[in-house]
């Protein structure tokens, strides 16, 4: 590719030919320029017989010429009518370094390597929708600004269609919070509902989307058209357990609204496959959720009844054939997709999709002014430009945020970026406003493992409710005299072993830890064996109980996975701490992996002495999802003596003994005589492909 280099004050030359076409990029580039070492025309870097020669420099001896490298930033992409060329604009990134001297500029062209770093197209669609901000409805606006939301006129008119703010569809009556949480969503046009873990988050959001349905319903009989609910959040699973959640519970109902699942190009790809389409799928995202099959966007398009059903049809069917196949017959059959799902979009009262298809303006083009309410699901692991997307795009009357910045943050790649502020989402900078009501009650663990998060990440707000969800009957013998007391912290001085090299394993610098694992394994079959926590598989359905072992290291995972299996455990869930979250098992075991030798272990840690040997394990976000997973019971595995160098988790190793609930790795749990059983897979058919039970 030949470059031309043009200073600041230099500008283009497009004399030659009219310019056609001028569009906004921002995508990136790489760039590798040769330059010779000893120029013979000063400021030229080369040997210059003509102004404007390319200069080639495949004719130049090793030794003659060095590459320098650069990174830039695409500003616009110029066409010409004449030609058709193309002229790619761009400027070089400030952090890139200085310019060589001799480097050739003005009109002299030099042919570089040049590679082109595409954003995604989900990073594209989140930045143009910020950049026409100033466009968007003023609910937006006054959104990303934090001033000056504006309210409905007349709030008592837009609540006649709500006779009560609670539904008799099998779900728990409503709390106090519930109801305070529900009353505001439906009165204010922008609105943050706070749900710690095991509150009823996910209740509340089905409750209020057949609420919100109601008053769209009203609208329309009122002449105001017709409207629909958008419910999005930041990952396929979070938005599939509240669609299932919402069909198994509300479907019954007279007055159902009609719901759609619409999923992106990368999972409907995994059940119509287009030939020539390439998706990167994250682990956990790699098929759509078949038991929303029935209501989903892309299988609907194709049932017989719908008018584009042949169509695509007879595509699919021409295309069997790969060697046949052309560009434009692709182009076409994507096309038709895309049209087909426009248009069936407009039959439905409730979306279920993601942010960042919720930001996919071509799907949405037939729903413009239609999307009255917006409710994000879990927005505090959403960066606040993938929010505002999602409301600058959708043009919402309504906005409702559900969420906890206490739990998992945005995941940002970019140090730097985080470091500005990307990692804030728009939940924790709205969550103090006076738009926020904070459920306080929760029904998931039993009240000694709530104790500790609630005092140290909610302010000891957090209470537990009468619930039968965390109650044992029997009573386990692992806890021994103490069943008042549900947790348990394992101390281990393990070794730690580092992945060098990326693997399925995990990725490079990826850890594990063997002692542990002997831990996990040992804890697991005494749950197993000598506890019968599963009960009887050849009589029972569903297991008496779920499991969930957790590490925050993929290796650790993946090594404890494979000890499972080779004593006979198969399909035993082992998660992440990331992939954990938004779901609840009756018992956790948590391995922390981290380790040191006690004479290596610093009596006065500083900041990066922690940040080396203790890693992201003191992330008190992931912390806190990790210790409220669990409902009857949770067993942490660690090195006491390492982990005291954090505060958090000092406080809770203190907490724990001074219950008696600190205990060495041979103490416990007490050695017992082995049970001869046949092995059997411990996972339910219940419980999703996640490995969650579904909350």
């Amino acid at each position: 590719m030949a470059i031309a280099f043009l200073d600041e004050n230099v500008p283009a030359d497009d004399s030659e030919e009219s310019k056609k076409m001028y569009m906004p990029r921002t995508d990136y580039l790489c760039i590798k320029c040769p330059l010779f070492k000893n120029p013979l025309e000063p400021g030229t870097g080369y040997c210059l017989d003509k102004p404007s020669e390319f200069i080639t420099w495949k004719k130049w001896r090793p030794d003659e010429y060095y590459i320098w490298s650069t990174h830039a930033k695409i500003t616009s992409v110029d066409t010409y009518k004449n030609s058709g060329n193309i002229a790619v604009n761009f400027c070089i990134h400030k952090n890139a370094g200085k310019r060589p001297p001799d480097l050739p500029s003005g009109k002299n062209r030099l042919r570089c390597c040049v590679e082109i770093m595409a954003k995604s197209a989900i990073a594209m669609r989140v930045e143009n929708a910020i950049r026409f901000l100033h466009e968007a409805t003023a609910l937006s606006r006054s959104i990303a600004i934090k001033k000056n939301i504006p309210d409905f006129n007349d709030v008592d008119d837009h609540l006649k269609a709500i006779s009560q703010t609670d539904i008799e569809i099998g779900l728990p009556k409503n709390n106090k919070d519930q109801k305070k949480a529900i009353k505001m969503a439906l009165t204010k046009r922008f609105s943050l509902i706070h749900g710690p873990p095991g509150t009823g988050k996910t209740n509340t959001a089905i409750k209020l989307i057949y609420l919100f349905d109601g008053i769209n319903k009203r609208i329309e009989q009122d002449g105001g058209g017709k409207k629909c609910i958008l419910f999005c959040g930041p990952s396929n699973k979070s938005v599939d357990l509240v669609a299932v959640r919402f069909l198994n519970n509300v479907q019954q109902l007279q007055e159902c609204p009609s719901i759609t699942r619409l999923y992106g190009g990368s999972l409907a790809n995994c059940d119509f496959p287009i030939p020539g389409k390439f998706y990167s799928a994250k682990k956990g995202d790699e098929k759509p959720e078949e038991m929303l099959r029935s209501i989903s966007i892309h299988w609907i398009i194709r049932r017989e009844d719908k008018p584009y059903a042949a169509e695509i049809k007879e595509f699919e069917n021409a295309m069997e054939d790969e060697s046949k196949l052309k560009v434009d017959v692709i182009k076409e059959y994507t096309e038709l997709l895309s049209k087909a799902t426009r248009e069936e979009l407009t039959n439905y009262n409730v979306i279920f999709c993601t942010t960042s298809v919720a930001t996919n303006s071509n799907l949405f083009s037939n729903l413009k002014n239609k999307i009255y309410q917006v409710i994000i699901d879990e927005s505090g692991m959403c960066t606040e430009p993938e929010c505002l997307a999602t409301i600058i795009a959708t043009r919402a009357e309504q906005v409702v945020l559900i969420g906890d910045h206490k739990q998992l943050k945005p995941v940002i790649q970019c140090q730097q970026a985080e470091r500005l502020g990307l990692s804030r989402s728009l939940f924790e900078r709205y969550w103090q406003s006076n738009n926020v009501v904070q459920m306080k009650t929760q029904y998931r663990m039993h009240k000694s493992i709530c104790d500790f998060p609630s005092s140290r990440f909610y302010g000891g707000k957090l209470q537990t409710g009468k619930s039968t969800s965390y109650e044992e009957d029997p009573p386990l013998q692992i806890w021994g005299n103490s069943n008042d007391k549900r947790h348990i912290f394992c101390h281990v001085e393990g070794e730690e072993d580092v992945l060098t090299v990326s693997s399925g394993e995990g990725n490079i610098m990826s850890r594990s830890n063997k002692e542990e694992v002997k831990q996990v394994l040992k804890i697991f079959k005494f749950l197993f064996e000598r506890e019968n926590i599963f009960g009887d598989k050849q009589k029972r359905m569903v297991p008496k109980c779920t499991i969930n072992i957790m590490s925050q290291y993929n290796a650790q995972c993946s090594l404890i996975t494979k000890e499972l299996e080779k004593d006979g455990y198969h399909d035993v869930n082992v998660n992440t701490v990331n992939g954990s979250q938004g779901g609840e098992w009756d018992y956790v075991i948590f391995s922390l992996v981290r380790s040191l030798p006690e004479f290596r272990i610093e009596q006065y840690p500083t900041l990066g002495w922690c940040k080396r040997n203790l890693g992201f394990i003191t992330d008190e976000n992931q912390i806190n999802v990790a210790l409220t997973r669990a409902k009857k019971g949770l067993f942490i595995i660690g090195n006491r003596h390492l982990l005291s160098c954090n505060t958090v988790w000092k406080k809770l190793i203190n907490t724990y003994g001074s219950l008696g609930c600190v205990y060495d790795a041979a103490e416990f749990p007490k050695p017992f005589r082995k049970v001869s059983r046949k092995r059997s897979r411990v996972r339910s058919q219940e419980v999703d492909e996640e490995g969650f039970q579904m909350v």
